[in-house]
This record gives structure tokens, C-alpha cells and sequence, in this order.
């Protein structure tokens, strides 16, 4: 159990480290594209970031001897982060809760939906076994993509992000879903929130809340999709 725990919070603290390099490439990529941004306009660094992070992921599953270089290039990116864009160091001053809020219930999801141990029953169930499957087939192979739970069936690239950032980098495919990317999800979606408000008001901080809400669709969502 001791085992299981520290795996759990490794993979949460994984979590703010892949939300921070998403953010990270992407504010560069968009500093090198648009000049300095503004704290609002910094939220197009989201979808950059993603878009990089996506790349080199699938790049190392193709061909390993490329997406390593490239892997190592893209870190360059980080260096227009020296001059950090204006009303980012405040953004993230004003969501250091919401980043300790993110990481424990990366802990408390990992930990309640877990997989098999010498001593304790896997908790999965739902949507998880064929997200588990995505990983672990492109960790296999990524050209042909195998649907391993259904022979001679292939599965579609669309929504791989998320399974090519798992294989690619090693993680546990269960801690990653269970733990890593929750962390991710609201860690992302808080500083995002904070970007674009600039201060938080009643109003805002509700407005927010309620926005998250209808994002979860249901319980288990956070960790199944």
C-alpha cells in the first residue's frame, strides 16, 4: 500500500510538471511567433503547448532517433520565459491553491480508482480499460495503431494526445489516467481561469465554479476521459 501511495503521488506531481511544460513551450512558441503577450492573450500558449508536446510525443513513438532531438530542441523554447510575459508572474502567484487543490485530488482520484496490487483489488471500471488500452498499444506501435482489445481491429488517432504523451514518456498507464492527468486537467483550466479574469471577484470565481461543474460530466469523468 506504502508502494501504491508514493507511485500515486509521484504521478500527481507528474501532472503539475506536464501542465507546466505544456504552458511552458507554448508561452515560448507564442512569444517567438507574437512578441511579448499580454496575461490574456498568454492563454493561446494552451493549445500551442499541446501541439508540441503532441508532436514530440508521437515523434519519439515513431521513430525514437528523431523524437529525442526533437524532444531536447523543443526545451529551447523555454527560453523566451526569462522575459515572462506581462501579468503572468501574478497569475501564478494568485493560483498556487488552486495548483495544491489540483494535486490532491490527483492524489484522492489515484487512490480510489487504482489498478491490481499483490494486496489489493483493481478498482477500475468504465471507459478506463480502453483509455489503458490506447497507451499501451502506442507503446507497442503507433503505425499500425492495434486495438488490442479487439482482434485485427485498429484504433483512430483522434483523442490520442493524452495516450502518446503516456507511452511515450513511460508513465504507469493507470496512474497516468488516475492521477497524472486529473492534476493536469484542473491545474490547466485554474491557471487558464486566471489569465483570463486578471482578479477574482465574487461573480467570477462563481462564474468559474459553475463552468467546471458542467465540464465533469459525470463522477468519474476526470479519470476517464
Amino acid at each position: 500500500v506504502t508502494a501504491l501511495t508514493l507511485d500515486i503521488v509521484i504521478h500527481a506531481l507528474l501532472g503539475l510538471l506536464l501542465a507546466a511544460l505544456t504552458w511552458g513551450v507554448g508561452l515560448g512558441a507564442l512569444s517567438l511567433l507574437r512578441g511579448r503577450p499580454r496575461a490574456r492573450e498568454a492563454v493561446d500558449a494552451y493549445p500551442l503547448g499541446q501541439l508540441v508536446v503532441t508532436g514530440v510525443s508521437a515523434a519519439i513513438l515513431l521513430q525514437p532517433w528523431i523524437g529525442v532531438p526533437l524532444a531536447l530542441l523543443s526545451l529551447g523554447l523555454l527560453a523566451p520565459l526569462a522575459r515572462r510575459p506581462a501579468g503572468v508572474d501574478s497569475a501564478l502567484r494568485g493560483v498556487v491553491l488552486g495548483l495544491a487543490g489540483a494535486l490532491g485530488l490527483g492524489v484522492v482520484l489515484g487512490l480510489i480508482w487504482h489498478g491490481p496490487t499483490s494486496e489489493l483489488d483493481s478498482r477500475l471500471y468504465g471507459d478506463m480499460l480502453f483509455y489503458l488500452n490506447k497507451v499501451v498499444s502506442a507503446s507497442i506501435s503507433l503505425a499500425p495503431f492495434h486495438d488490442l482489445l479487439a482482434e485485427g481491429q485498429r484504433i483512430i488517432y483522434a483523442e490520442g494526445a493524452p495516450s502518446f504523451v503516456g507511452a511515450a514518456f513511460g508513465f504507469d498507464p493507470i496512474h497516468f489516467h488516475t492521477a497524472t492527468l486529473p492534476v493536469f486537467f484542473v491545474a490547466s483550466m485554474v491557471l487558464g481561469f486566471r489569465l483570463l479574469v486578471g482578479r477574482w471577484t465574487t461573480e467570477s470565481a462563481l462564474a468559474a465554479s459553475a463552468l467546471t461543474v458542467v465540464a465533469v460530466a459525470y463522477p468519474t469523468f476526470v479519470v476517464e476521459s
